[in-house]
């Protein structure tokens, strides 16, 4: 049962991984200007309170919205919502316009997020449920009446 279990778990953990390194499809369209802030929030913020690797983040600032994958989403995210408005925008009424739509966005990006992960619960369940009923030799165990 150990050993299944590790399994399971292992099966669980890459399909988490699969989805971080797939490409964002979540509802939401990224924001064209998610790369420039991210660059001005990394410049803005101390790199102990971020813990993105520099090579991680010269290859996101490199790259285009579209091409960003749901992992590289999460490390955006984690830098820009962490830094003040003031280090990103030049004034109020653009800070609170783009705020504004990165909010959005973040929320659809979170509950993509929560739905996927709701669904490898949900697997991590019923695989666990299944991996009860078989004994060691594979053979199912049907419960007597």
């Amino acid at each position: 049962m150990q050993n299944t279990q590790q399994q399971i778990d292992k099966q669980v953990q890459d399909d988490l991984d699969k989805f971080y390194n797939s490409e964002y499809a979540g509802k939401v369209e990224i924001p064209d200007n998610i790369i420039e802030l991210f660059k001005k929030g990394y410049m803005a913020m101390p790199s102990f309170a971020h813990k993105v690797l520099g090579l991680k983040v010269k290859a996101l600032a490199s790259r285009q919205p579209k091409e960003l994958l749901n992992g590289d989403v999460k490390d955006i995210v984690k830098i820009i919502m962490n830094v003040s408005p003031d280090k990103l925008y030049g004034n109020f009424e653009d800070a609170v316009a783009s705020h504004i739509q990165l909010e959005r966005f973040f929320l659809a990006f979170n509950n993509h997020v929560s739905d996927f992960e709701q669904k490898l619960i949900q697997k991590k369940t019923v695989l666990t449920d299944l991996s009860r009923n078989v004994n060691s030799s594979g053979l199912r165990i049907v419960p007597q009446a």
